[in-house]
């Protein structure tokens, strides 16, 4: 997409010759409108760059590569901590001996043989044995837990782009250090379409309609189509001007950065004119 953005060369005058209200033009010049500086939300070192300058990417698409030695050892030392059953095979020994021990003794008691005091013990320590199981089972998925999180963080330092875009800019070099404060790494833009913003004189801006087509003119003199995105419904009272974003198509990056565009209001107004009659006629026709 392509931002416009506008330079009211001049504001509105009366036109005698017509008894209607002329209007001069309204130009603008194209820039990018999804201009996006990619940067990470990991700190680290830049161990590669997977894009150049006037690459095409898609969306996903990895653009820089971090540092991730460290985070790789720890994935492996979790690894193999998550795959230690040890803990689990102990505790269950422990919970299985003790509720061995405490079937005994609860059926010596029941036989007139035994204290209910010992078994009232024995009932206790095999509470304690689950809780033992429990909790080394707990410790395993603890660390299989961590080893997600730290996928998850190799994952992050691989620095993807987050739009279907062209690279424009590499911002930071291989070998340099970096954080999520600082500025962008890689610069992508998006041209498939283009956005004009328009700053749009009060007169000119209530005779633009909301959700409707309307057409621009480049400086090359080629007239392209336009849907009007938004009207704001704010005059600005310094400028008095209402701020109007028109959407253009760019399937095929025909139209390039820097190209003026014209917004024609006397063609707004002619088209106004033309729609009024033709609903004259049209009533009259019904009549």
């Amino acid at each position: 997409m392509i931002f416009v953005t506008i330079n009211i060369i001049s504001i509105f005058h009366e036109s005698s010759a017509v008894g209607q209200e002329s209007y001069e033009d309204v130009e603008a010049f194209l820039e990018p409108y999804h201009k996006i500086d990619v940067s990470t939300v990991e700190t680290g070192i830049i161990r590669s760059l997977q894009v150049r300058e006037g690459d095409l990417v898609k969306k996903g698409d990895t653009l820089v590569r971090l540092d991730r030695d460290i985070l790789n050892h720890a994935l492996a030392v979790a690894v193999e901590e998550g795959k230690s059953i040890g803990n689990i095979t102990a505790a269950a020994a422990e919970l299985e001996m003790q509720e061995a021990r405490y079937e005994k003794l609860k059926a010596l008691l029941g036989r007139g043989h035994g204290r209910e005091n010992e078994v009232e013990r024995a009932a206790s320590d095999v509470t304690v044995a689950r809780g033992r199981l429990l909790r080394a089972e707990e410790e395993i998925a603890i660390k299989r837990s961590e080893i997600e999180h730290i996928k998850a963080k190799i994952a992050a330092r691989e620095i993807k782009s987050p739009i279907n875009g062209i690279v424009i800019e590499i911002l930071r070099r291989p070998g340099e250090a970096v954080t999520p404060n600082a500025s962008g790494l890689v610069t992508v833009v998006n041209v498939d379409q283009l956005k004009c913003v328009f700053d749009v004189p009060r007169k000119t801006a209530k005779r633009i309609v909301a959700k409707k087509n309307i057409q621009l003119k480049l400086d090359s003199g080629k007239t392209i189509n336009g849907f009007v995105e938004w009207k704001c419904p704010i005059l600005n009272a310094e400028s008095e001007t209402t701020k109007v974003i028109v959407r253009v198509d760019n399937p095929n990056h025909a139209y390039t950065s820097g190209e003026y565009c014209v917004l024609k209001p006397n063609a707004i107004q002619l088209a106004e004119i033309n729609d009024i009659g033709s609903n004259r006629r049209n009533a009259s026709f019904e009549k």
